[in-house]
């Protein structure tokens, strides 16, 4: 207390100052944890792999070091799988009030429509790709500046280097802490949280210029040479003197954690702005944070300290694993084994490239005598026509060293390797089914295909459960923010519900609901994920259905696209049918009177 009073602090400062301490040690404990974890070291080093970066600087020095990239295609290949879906999915309300069910009509279609209208598919798929490094991230967020101004849910692609969970096993929400952390301008510090932001200095090893990477203090000398130089860069610490840039760059550090701290004073106070929907009352003895509490911070300073702004009251990320592991809170890696066999096949085609280069400039044997230093650094034995004088006095004659026999098993190694390799991949099932001597029925193929991906349809199960998590938190969203006039802009007057015009005017939220209470009676579902291989399926059981006439067109139809129009389609099967039956009529006119002409 005698220090804060010699520093003249304040009681804000006093606080702030407390909170960044307590934030900064919970960092710290989980960047050590992420710094010792198998993880970060694998996801260097398949980031090199993808990116062709397969043989170590150490390895065969002076040798062939060929990259047949087999590892790439796979890669590409399972997450073309995996984002070519197309759920079917049903926002519900459970025990709801009248006139809930058109705002479980406008929510499907709002849905819907953002998925459409944004880059989801693409952010997805980054998502799917940090997956099967072993985890993938994604946030969802509600971003005020987007749809000119409207505001729009926001989905954030998350690599598992700048996402840390402190104080759980397995799931994500349950975690006591999510540390979310990503470089951001100076400039962009100042536009969202104002003239606050004015003093933050920026990173020095976040900095985008050419310099020497020093060893972070908290990371051991072994540790960080095993780094590959990709995490290097990620991680390290830039020397003092660096060139400057005009767009400085800070790391800002988002801390959503659970604090159970109450109201002990006397009196009521308002958490979060007084003209924000998810600002409250505490009153005393209650929870201060009954959703949770968010802190951030950049530059050693705190930029914003309220509580969770959401509705649903979770933390605002969804984790993707496609192989989930109850041992662990990150997920089983599914290209780890691929990059192991793609190591052996790179050694057997480096030795193989060895052995043809051997036998095409094979190499020169003769006793040092038989010719002079100046012959020895300048011949080329290899050169077509050349000539070569040695000496008669010599008692060896010069002679090519005999290419060495690659041995026979070596390849079958090789083709044993790759078949292992392809039995991850659907195509490799497609090729070898094409291989038979009479080709498979396009049924038949589809059959071939569903079999050979046991382990995409298990991937495909768990993106599953991350989509519903993700689509659970982008419809709370929509019920919390969306305001009126976009979604009559969208909607048209089916837009507008009946609660914007209770006292809480322009919200969907009825008056006198609690907003948790209104977003935990709805509830969100995907009743399949409908991958390209199982839609194919689907669609060959429904012509048969429907040629034995056991379904309806209407079900047909719907089974080729769920928002299909059928009335529209009926009135324009309709309005076919009353044109052909004009054009019937003509004729027939035409035909009696023809007919009369004879008589």
């Amino acid at each position: 207390m005698a220090a804060a009073e010699l520093l003249n602090e304040t009681p804000e400062q006093r606080l702030e100052h407390e909170v960044l301490e307590w934030t900064e040690s919970v960092y710290d404990e989980a960047e050590r944890e992420l710094s010792d974890s198998k993880e970060l070291k694998l996801t260097g080093k398949l980031i090199d792999y993808i990116e062709g970066r397969q043989w170590s600087p150490q390895a065969r020095f002076g040798r062939s070091r060929p990259v047949e990239n087999r590892f790439v295609r796979q890669f590409i290949e399972m997450v073309g799988q995996l984002t070519d879906i197309l759920p079917d999915f049903k926002v519900t309300f459970h025990d709801h009030p009248e006139g809930f069910s058109e705002l479980e009509s406008l929510l499907n279609q709002y849905i819907s429509l953002w998925a459409e209208n944004t880059d989801f598919e693409g952010d997805l798929s980054q998502t799917v790709i940090y997956g099967l490094l072993h985890t993938g991230y994604g946030k969802v967020q509600w971003n005020p500046a987007l749809a000119n101004g409207y505001g729009d849910n926001e989905y954030i692609p998350i690599s598992p280097v700048n996402l840390m969970e402190v104080g759980t096993d397995n799931k994500l929400k349950e975690a006591e802490c999510v540390i979310y952390r990503v470089p951001v301008t100076l400039q962009y510090l100042k536009r969202r949280y104002g003239s606050i932001a004015d003093f933050i200095k920026p990173d020095s090893n976040m900095q985008n210029q050419p310099a020497q990477m020093m060893r972070p203090a908290k990371m051991s000398a072994s540790q960080w040479s095993k780094l590959p130089k990709s995490l290097q860069n990620m991680l390290g610490q830039k020397k003092d003197g660096m060139i400057g840039t005009k767009y400085p760059i800070a790391l800002m550090k988002e801390f959503w954690f659970k604090d159970d701290s109450q109201n002990e004073s006397s009196t009521s106070f308002r958490v979060g702005p007084e003209n924000a929907n998810w600002s409250y009352i505490v009153e005393p003895g209650m929870p201060i944070y009954p959703r949770g509490r968010l802190v951030v911070s950049a530059g050693r300073k705190i930029l914003a300290d309220s509580c969770n702004p959401y509705w649903h009251g979770n933390h605002p990320f969804a984790k993707y694993r496609p192989y989930r592991m109850p041992w662990s809170s990150k997920g089983l890696s599914a290209l780890e084994p691929m990059a192991a066999i793609q190591n052996i096949l790179n050694r057997i085609n480096g030795g193989v490239m060895d052995t043809v280069n051997a036998a095409i400039e094979p190499t020169l044997i003769a006793p040092k005598a038989a010719f002079s230093d100046q012959s020895w650094d300048s011949m080329d034995p290899g050169a077509p026509g050349g000539k070569l004088r040695y000496n008669n006095n010599t008692p060896k004659i010069p002679e090519f060293r005999k290419p060495p026999e690659l041995a026979s098993y070596v390849l079958a190694v090789k083709q044993g390797l790759e078949k292992e390799q392809d039995m991850s991949s659907g195509s490799a099932a497609m090729n070898q089914s094409l291989q038979k001597k009479q080709v498979p029925s396009g049924d038949s193929l589809d059959m071939i295909l569903n079999s050979k991906s046991v382990n995409i349809r298990l991937m495909g199960k768990n993106l599953k459960s991350y989509l519903t998590e993700v689509g659970a938190m982008t419809a709370a969203n929509i019920m919390q923010f969306s305001p009126v006039k976009r979604r009559a802009q969208l909607f048209g007057g089916t837009g507008i519900l009946d609660s914007d015009f209770t006292k809480s005017y322009g919200e969907m939220k009825p008056a006198g609901m609690e907003p948790e209470e209104f977003v935990r009676s709805m509830s969100f579902s995907i009743r399949k994920l409908n991958m390209a291989a199982e839609r194919s399926e689907d669609l060959t059981i429904a012509f048969g259905l429907r040629k034995n006439k056991d379904i309806s067109r209407t079900r047909l139809l719907l089974k080729l696209d769920p928002n299909f129009d059928i009335k529209q389609n009926e009135q324009e099967l309709l309005a076919e049918a009353m044109q052909a039956a004009g054009v019937q009529g003509l004729i027939g006119a035409a035909g009696g009177g023809h007919h009369g002409g004879k008589k």
